[in-house]
C-alpha cells in the first residue's frame, strides 16, 4: 500500500505519546495533569490499523491470519528474549543463578515472563485481525453499522476497559470504508466540514474527560464502576478523534514525496511499544543514580530507540528468511 506522510507522522507522534505516558505514569506518577490522555495513542494506532485494512481485500484467510500472526509474534519474541538477556547478564555478574527470582522479579531492567500480561495489546490486535474478514463481508456503510459500533463500545465498557482497543479497530475500519480518500488524497478538496466534525468530537471528549476527573459519581461500588465505564468510553473517543483530526490537519503534506525514513519509523512503532512496556518497571532503577526528570527521560528514550532499531533489524532478517516474496501476496489491495 502507498505510504502517506500524514499517517507516518501520526505514527511517530502517537508512539512518542505512549512512551512519554509510561515515563510519567511509572517513574513519576501524576507528573502532569491528565497524563492518561497520552496513552490513547494506543487506541489511535489501533484505529489506524482498521482504517488501513479497510482498503485491502483478503483473498486467502489462512495466509492472512498466519502472515499477521508471524509479523506480530516474531518482534514480540525478540523483545522478550532481549529483555531476558539483561536479567541473565545481571545474574552472571553477581554469580547468583536464582532462576525463580529470574522468572518473577520486577526490579531488574527486565520485566519478563510473569510480566507478559503487559502485552495484552497483542491479544486484541490478533482479535482485530480475526474479525477483519467478517467486517469485509459486511462492510457496507450504513447507519446500522454506526449504531452497532456505538452499542458495542458501550457494552464492552461495562466489562473491560482494554477491550475498547478492539472497538477502535472497528471504528477505524468503517471510517476508512466511507472516507479514506478524504483523509489521504491531497488532490481531493480539503474538507473543512470533516475537520470541524473531528475537532468538535476532540474538544468534547477533552471537556468530558476533565469533568469526569473532577467529579465522582459517588462512593458506592456500582457508581465507581459506572465512573470507570464512562471514563473508558471518553478516552477511547479521544484517542480515535485525535487520529482523524491529525490526519485531516496533516493531509496537505501528502502532496510531497515521503521520506525514506518513514519506511522504518512505521515498522518501529510496534517494537518501541513492546520494548517500552517490557522494561519500564525495571527502568525505575535509573533513578537510583540519576534524579533530574529530563535526564531520566533522555536515557530512556536513547535506550528504547537504539535497542528497538537493533531489534527491528533482527526481526526484518527473520521475516525476510520466512517470506520469499513480499507480503502483498497475502493481502491484495482493492482496485479503485
Amino acid at each position: 500500500m502507498k505510504r502517506f506522510n500524514n499517517i507516518s507522522i501520526y505514527r511517530i507522534i502517537a508512539t512518542i505519546c505512549v512512551l512519554q505516558f509510561h515515563i510519567f505514569y511509572i517513574l513519576y506518577a501524576r507528573a502532569i495533569p491528565y497524563e492518561m490522555l497520552l496513552s490513547k495513542g494506543v487506541q489511535g494506532l489501533t484505529a489506524l490499523s482498521g482504517f488501513l485494512y479497510s482498503q485491502k481485500l483478503i483473498t486467502d484467510k489462512k495466509k492472512f491470519y498466519l502472515g499477521n500472526l508471524i509479523k506480530l509474534m516474531i518482534p514480540a519474541l525478540i523483545v522478550v528474549l532481549f529483555i531476558a538477556s539483561w536479567d541473565v547478564i545481571y545474574m552472571a555478574i553477581n554469580n547468583s543463578w536464582d532462576w525463580m527470582m529470574f522468572a518473577t522479579h520486577r526490579a531488574y531492567l527486565g520485566r519478563i515472563i510473569t510480566q507478559v500480561d503487559n502485552y495484552y495489546y497483542l491479544a486484541y490486535i490478533i482479535i482485530c485481525y480475526l474479525i477483519t474478514p467478517v467486517l469485509q463481508r459486511n462492510d457496507k456503510w450504513s447507519i446500522v453499522a454506526v449504531v452497532s459500533v456505538i452499542a458495542i463500545e458501550v457494552a464492552v465498557g461495562f466489562f473491560f476497559g482494554p477491550a475498547m482497543i478492539a472497538v477502535t479497530y472497528v471504528i477505524g475500519y468503517y471510517v476508512g470504508k466511507k472516507w479514506f480518500k478524504t483523509f489521504t488524497n491531497p488532490e481531493e478538496r480539503f474538507s473543512f466540514k470533516a475537520l470541524g466534525l473531528w475537532t468538535l468530537i476532540l474538544l468534547a471528549s477533552i471537556g468530558a474527560y476533565i469533568l469526569i476527573q473532577t467529579y465522582s459519581f459517588g462512593d458506592a461500588y456500582f457508581l465507581k464502576h459506572l465512573h470507570d465505564i464512562v471514563n473508558n468510553i471518553i478516552v477511547t473517543t479521544f484517542g480515535v478523534a485525535t487520529l482523524f483530526f491529525m490526519l485531516m490537519v496533516l493531509k496537505p503534506l501528502n502532496k510531497f514525496k515521503g521520506l525514506p525514513l518513514f519506511k522504518y519509523t512505521d515498522k518501529l512503532a510496534l517494537i518501541i511499544y513492546l520494548m517500552n512496556q517490557a522494561f519500564m518497571c525495571g527502568a525505575m532503577n535509573i533513578t537510583k543514580w540519576v534524579e533530574p526528570m529530563w535526564l531520566v527521560t533522555i536515557l530512556i528514550y536513547v535506550f528504547t530507540i537504539i535497542s528497538s532499531i537493533l531489534l527491528l533489524f533482527i526481526s526484518e532478517l527473520i521475516l525476510k528468511s520466512i517470506y520469499k516474496r513480499p507480503q502483498k501476496v497475502i493481502i491484495n489491495e482493492q482496485k479503485s
